[in-house]
């Protein structure tokens, strides 16, 4: 992608996207990259080993590990981000 002169232009056919994710999507799967990608073993390995070693999101619970909170429907991640919510300034 990033070689194409014009990031929302197909360099194979008219299609034009409106963001360059739709302009991916479309070299992948209309004019057959994807599968051209799949058939290289050692790229499809590559990305295999980065995908297993890049952190995943975990759940942890329904309260603060570090302070006991109990946290809202989607607040635990800000909340155990910012420490300074679980201690005091000094101690941070």
């Amino acid at each position: 992608m990033a070689t194409l002169p014009d990031q929302l232009a197909c360099s194979e056919c008219s299609y034009r996207g409106e963001k360059t994710k739709n302009l991916e999507l479309h070299i992948a799967l209309v004019h057959g990259k994807l599968d051209e990608f799949l058939k290289d073993d050692a790229l499809v390995d590559s990305k295999k080993v980065k995908f297993l070693t890049t952190p995943k999101k975990t759940t942890i619970g329904p309260h603060c590990p570090i302070c006991d909170m109990k946290f809202t429907k989607a607040q635990n991640r800000d909340h155990v981000s910012l420490l300074s919510q679980c201690f005091p300034p000094w101690l941070v």
